[in-house]
């Protein structure tokens, strides 16, 4: 993975540096975690205060752009980005909503049993067992005679009355 800046610049108003780097890398789109300790190595800046805007692919290349900016003052950047972004950052953990049990950790699993080989039964058993299994399908039964309804006329006459 090759990371080059593209630019810098300094935001005094906010108290954040904002770089644009260009990342070249080999197989798959390097995590941000990787990203990260990458953009501190070349740049300096502390890992606690350095957020990834975004990873952008360039299309049927090897490339990315990245949008980095690295703050003065952790508490600065907390009050300023969005939850969101921190979210994906790992600065800030997933709260559970009201009425939400709590992620646990994934329990470990059971010793798995050897299987055990199958019997091999003969092909046309298995079909009779198919047949059997199928349910049996229901007569068909005429509709059912309506009865009669008066004509239309008749209706509007006792509707008069």
């Amino acid at each position: 993975m090759n990371i080059n800046i593209v630019s810098k610049a300094e935001n005094s108003v906010i108290g954040r540096k904002e770089f644009l780097f260009e990342l070249e890398y080999d197989r798959t789109t390097p995590k941000k975690t990787d990203v990260r300790d990458a953009i501190v190595a070349k740049t300096g800046v502390l890992p606690d205060s350095l957020v990834i805007k975004s990873i952008n692919q360039h299309t049927g290349e090897k490339k990315a752009t990245v949008i980095a900016y690295s703050y003065s003052d952790v508490e600065l950047m907390m009050a300023i980005e969005p939850k969101y972004i921190l979210r994906r950052n790992g600065f800030v953990k997933d709260e559970p909503k009201e009425g939400e049990k709590p992620k646990e950790a994934p329990k470990e699993k059971a010793p798995e049993k050897k299987a055990e080989p199958k019997k091999e039964e003969p092909k046309e058993e298995k079909k009779e067992e198919a047949s059997k299994e199928e349910k049996p399908k229901k007569a068909h039964k005429p509709k059912e005679e309506k009865a009669e309804e008066p004509p239309k006329e008749e209706k509007k006459e006792e509707e008069k009355k």
